[in-house]
């Protein structure tokens, strides 16, 4: 319900935000950014000639692309698509994505672009909070600045409703 690539729901909230900014004069939204959900899962499986996601051979921790000496290391998944990989490697490998930082052999890594738009919690390395960014159609008076706050908040409270309707207790809401 986050993600916006193939396989993702009609109703994520990414795919809302893109519906919401084929309407800029009436959203007020000119287009979002890539979600941390989409580029994780292309970090999973990156298929370069360096994989993204590799571990150490001998302690099992990250390899970083940027790594002098990669000999050592081995892919993390192999060819994981969304309904392959399980929940455990979910979670196991988003610490690693979250602090990756993209390069010319993994372009994908997720510290530059989301690195602030995941907050995990430590103990489990679940999600705790994340956020989604969107951009406003040119906004120059203070009534279009307050005008975009209302319908972003109208945009929000529909985007919070779809997920608890889908059994999701969660609270979608716009900041600036």
């Amino acid at each position: 319900m986050i993600c916006s690539s193939a396989g993702c729901s009609s109703q994520s909230m990414a795919n809302q935000l893109g519906i919401a900014s084929l309407r800029p004069t009436e959203t007020r939204i000119a287009q979002i950014g890539t979600t941390w959900l989409d580029d994780y899962y292309d970090w999973l499986r990156h298929r370069g000639s360096t994989p993204c996601c590799r571990l150490h051979n001998i302690t099992g921790e990250f390899c970083s692309t940027n790594a002098p000496s990669n000999a050592n290391c081995y892919v993390c998944t192999r060819g994981t698509t969304r309904e392959s990989l399980t929940e455990d490697e979910f979670r196991k490998f988003l610490p690693y994505f979250s602090k990756d930082n993209p390069n010319p052999n993994c372009a994908k890594g997720g510290h530059a672009a989301h690195g602030n738009s995941i907050a995990l919690f430590p103990n489990n390395k679940t999600v705790e909070t994340s956020l989604i960014m969107g951009y406003h159609s040119l906004l120059i008076s203070s009534n279009d600045f307050i005008e975009a706050m209302k319908q972003a908040y109208i945009l929000t409270d529909n985007i919070t409703q779809t997920l608890k309707s889908a059994g999701y207790n969660v609270e979608v809401f716009p900041y600036r």
